[in-house]
C-alpha cells in the first residue's frame, strides 16, 4: 500500500472497533452493521497492506502481532475522534462557548443590550463579546460569528434575520439654527446648510432610488459612499 486512500480509513474504523468490542458480532451490533459487511472491509484492508490483522474462529477473533501494533496506533487517534464527537453532541444539547458579536454602538445599545439577561438565562454557558465598530466589517474575513446592521445593508452573500422594529430616523436641529437657516423640506435642500460632513462606506449594493447612497469614483467596484453629496463647511 503507497497511497493512503479515503476508504482505507473507514477500513480501518471498522477493524478499530472489531478489535475493540473483541469480535464482529459485537462491533456490528455497536455499529448497527451487518457482519458480513465489516467481515469483508476487514479482508480489503488486508489485503491492501498484505498483512493479516486478525485470526478467525467459529466464536471469536484474535489480533495478529501486527493487529496489536495497528490497534495500539489506532487508539488514541480514533478514541479522541470519538471524545471530539460526543463533545459536539454536549454543544448542540446545551449551547456553550464564545459568540462575537460586531455592531454599531446604537445598535449594540439599543438592540442587543435590552436583551442580554434573557439570553444569560436561557445560555449561561455562552460567554458574548460585543465589539463596536461603526465600519462594516468583512464579518466572516474578520471571524464574527454574527453583526447587526440597519435597514438592508447586508452583503449579498450574507443570511439576515429581522431582530427588531423599524428604527425611527430625525433630523433636528436647535431652535436659533431652524429660525436663521429655515426649515428643510427635503434633505436635497441640505445643501444650502451649514453642515458637518460625516462619510462611512460600506460593500453593498446602493439602493435603487439613489437617495441613500453616492457612488465613490475613487473607490474599487461595488464600495460606495453614504451621505449626501452636500457642501461641508466643518
Amino acid at each position: 500500500m503507497d497511497i493512503f486512500r479515503r476508504e482505507d480509513l473507514h477500513h480501518l474504523y471498522l477493524f478499530y472497533h472489531v478489535a475493540k468490542e473483541g469480535g464482529f458480532t459485537r462491533a456490528a451490533a455497536r455499529l448497527g452493521l451487518a457482519q458480513s459487511s465489516i467481515s469483508r472491509s476487514i479482508s480489503m484492508l488486508e489485503k491492501s497492506i498484505n498483512l493479516q490483522l486478525l485470526v478467525r474462529s467459529t466464536r471469536k477473533v484474535a489480533l495478529t502481532s501486527a493487529g496489536e501494533k495497528l490497534l495500539r496506533s489506532l487508539d488514541q487517534g480514533f478514541g479522541q475522534l470519538e471524545n471530539g464527537w460526543m463533545l459536539l453532541n454536549q454543544l448542540r444539547e446545551k449551547p456553550a462557548g464564545t459568540v462575537r458579536i460586531n455592531g454599531s454602538r446604537q445598535a449594540i445599545e439599543q438592540v442587543l443590550l435590552p436583551r442580554l439577561q434573557s439570553l444569560r438565562d436561557a445560555y449561561p454557558d455562552i460567554a458574548l463579546e460585543l465589539i463596536e465598530n461603526n465600519t462594516f466589517v468583512d464579518i466572516v474575513k474578520e471571524r464574527y460569528d454574527a453583526g447587526v446592521r440597519y435597514g438592508s445593508m447586508v452583503n449579498e452573500d450574507m443570511v439576515s434575520v429581522r431582530i427588531g422594529p423599524d428604527v425611527p430616523m430625525r433630523v433636528v436641529g436647535s431652535p436659533n439654527f431652524l429660525r436663521q437657516h429655515g426649515i428643510p423640506a427635503h434633505p436635497r435642500e441640505l445643501d444650502k446648510y451649514p453642515c458637518i460632513g460625516y462619510r462611512g462606506y460600506i460593500d453593498i449594493t446602493p439602493p435603487e432610488d439613489g437617495c441613500s447612497a453616492m457612488p465613490a469614483q475613487s473607490l474599487k467596484p461595488r464600495r460606495w459612499e453614504w451621505g449626501w453629496p452636500m457642501k461641508r463647511r466643518i
